[in-house]
C-alpha cells in the first residue's frame, strides 16, 4: 500500500525483543521458552512443547515449560537480558536452562542428562541441559524468575533485620524500610 505502517510493542518486564525470522529455520519451527512470545503474523501456530516439571521458583511454583512455535514469518521473542544466537554442527553443548531462550527443532533437548551444578557463593543450583545435534540456539543473559529466585533471600533478610531495629527502639516504621527497594515501578 501507499501507506506507511508502523506498530509498536513493548515487554512487560524488562527485557529485549528478539526478531526471529521463522522462514530461516529448521522445518519453520522454532522450541522457545513459555512465556517468552511476544507476537507474530497472522498464520504462526504457537502449541505446547513440553513441560519439564523442573521448578523455577520456588514461592510460584513455576515450572520450565517449552512452546513450539510454527510459521513463515518473523515473530518476536522476549528475552529477559541481552541475548545472543549461536550456532551448533553436528556438536552438544551443555547450557543453563534458565538462560535457553529458543532454539530450532533440529536439536535435541535432552533433560535426561539434567546436570545440577552448586556454586560456592550461592546456596541454589544451577541446571545444565544438553542441546544435541545441528542448529541455531538462542540464549539470554538473565532470567526474571531466576534472579527473583537467587535476590528473595536477601530481602527477606534485610526485611527481618529491618524488623528487629524497630522492636530495639529504632523508630522507622517497615512502610519507609520497604521505600528504600527499587522494585522497577
Amino acid at each position: 500500500s501507499e501507506y506507511i505502517r508502523k506498530i509498536a510493542f513493548t515487554t512487560t518486564t524488562s527485557g529485549v525483543p528478539v526478531a526471529i525470522d521463522l522462514s530461516e529455520t529448521f522445518e519453520n519451527e522454532l522450541v522457545i521458552q513459555t512465556g517468552s512470545f511476544l507476537c507474530a503474523r497472522k498464520g504462526t501456530r504457537l502449541e505446547k512443547f513440553l513441560d519439564t516439571g523442573i521448578s523455577m521458583n520456588f514461592v510460584k511454583e513455576k515450572f520450565f515449560k517449552l512452546d513450539k512455535l510454527n510459521g513463515n514469518d518473523i515473530i518476536f521473542l522476549r528475552s529477559e537480558g541481552a541475548f545472543i544466537e549461536k550456532e551448533l554442527e553436528n556438536d552438544a553443548i551443555r547450557v543453563n536452562l534458565f538462560s535457553l531462550l529458543a532454539f530450532e527443532t533440529s536439536l535435541d533437548l535432552d533433560t535426561n542428562k539434567l546436570q545440577l551444578v552448586q556454586s560456592m557463593n550461592y546456596e541454589d543450583e544451577t541446571m545444565f541441559v544438553t542441546l544435541v545435534g545441528t542448529g541455531k540456539y538462542w540464549l539470554q543473559t538473565s532470567n526474571l524468575q531466576h534472579l527473583i529466585y537467587r535476590i528473595t533471600p536477601f530481602i527477606f533478610e534485610s526485611m527481618d533485620s529491618s524488623s528487629a531495629n524497630n522492636s530495639s527502639g529504632n523508630e522507622k516504621s517497615s512502610e519507609s524500610n520497604l521505600s528504600d527497594f527499587n522494585f522497577g515501578e
